[in-house]
């Protein structure tokens, strides 16, 4: 490991940093698996269990599947892709948007997304971080605790 350490992180190994600000970096140095954070984190916050690592078309045992995405630039806008793959189930997607750092949540059934065109969903955003909320996707958006409460299969 002392080898990784140091060809990833090089003279900043020493830093004396705190927790967030570590995996801050980390994220920016896209050495942080946002798929595995964002269903650590809406298992955590909701309290349903992970499923066993690789469970096929279901990441949660209420068998929800959680999606995670990040902006990228691409030609002055910044945009979020996720890919629902051929799951049939609810769909609960985290977006962080990567310039200011908020989070975004959406909610998806299967009958939302099974006849669109091409692999992947985008969610745009201006170059600054504002959602672009003229894109039809953003009307699944829904808040942190709406996704807490659909993870446990709570719909009221």
């Amino acid at each position: 490991m002392n080898f990784m350490i140091e060809h990833l992180l090089g003279h900043r190994a020493e830093e004396k940093i705190t927790f967030t600000q570590a995996f801050k970096t980390l994220l920016d140095m896209d050495l942080i698996n946002i798929g595995e954070v964002g269903e650590q984190t809406i298992s955590n916050a909701s309290g349903v269990k992970r499923c066993p690592r690789n469970t096929a078309k279901i990441d949660l045992v209420s068998g929800v599947q959680i999606k995670t995405a990040q902006t990228y630039p691409t030609k002055e806008k910044l945009q979020a892709y996720f890919a629902p793959g051929n799951t049939k189930a609810i769909i609960l997607l985290m977006v962080l948007e990567r310039f200011s750092g908020k989070e975004y949540f959406f909610f998806f059934r299967y009958r939302d997304y099974k006849d669109k065109i091409g692999s992947s969903i985008c969610l745009p955003f201006e170059s600054d971080g504002t959602p672009r909320r003229s894109n039809y996707w953003w009307d699944y958006e829904i808040t942190f605790d709406q996704v807490c409460k659909l993870a446990r299969n709570d719909y009221s």
